[in-house]
């Protein structure tokens, strides 16, 4: 009963988290950063040319801003959505992590709405860049790996590991 407030309490907030992030997305002015992402990802992808921005982060950033372009145009929601995915994915990453570590229903929802009502994170997971996805990838693979401890699941291990492939995938830091 208590995982499943806990599950109720974070998915709220996360839920909150996701309207936060996209509220007024297309409305916000795109920043040069936003602009050199897209053409750094339409760059890589057409071209294999890592540039002209953060030629020496690895790619994943460049193959998901790529796929939103692709599936919502060159506007903000284009640019941004694999940021707004992941965003608001961390505040559940967290929410989680928190739950395995203490088992406390006020504590998960807690973390979760620190992470979801940080300016900086909401700006980051308003953003073409990857910051965000540091946030994201090695918290949910540290909440895998102790899921994992916790219930022996094979499938929670292999995404622990995917998680990190990712992450290392996204921002080198993730190591």
């Amino acid at each position: 009963a208590a995982r499943r407030r806990a599950a109720l309490a974070v998915a709220g907030v996360t839920l909150a988290a996701l309207v936060l992030r996209i509220a007024g997305l297309g409305a916000q002015p795109l920043l040069d950063d936003d602009l050199l992402a897209g053409a750094s990802a339409r760059n890589f992808v057409e071209a294999g040319w890592p540039g002209p921005t953060m030629w020496h982060h690895p790619r994943l950033r460049d193959l998901l801003v790529y796929a939103s372009l692709s599936a919502f145009g060159p506007g903000a929601l284009g640019l941004k959505a694999s940021s707004v995915l992941l965003g608001t994915l961390s505040v559940a990453a967290t929410g989680g992590l928190v739950w395995l570590l203490c088992a406390s229903v006020p504590a998960a929802a807690l973390a979760a709405a620190v992470v979801a009502l940080d300016p900086l994170h909401v700006y980051f997971s308003r953003a073409a860049i990857n910051d965000v996805y540091l946030s994201f990838f090695p918290v949910a693979a540290i909440a895998a790996c102790l899921a994992y401890a916790e219930r022996r699941r094979p499938w929670m291990l292999a995404a622990a590991g995917l998680l990190v492939g990712l992450g290392v995938a996204s921002k080198w830091n993730v190591v």
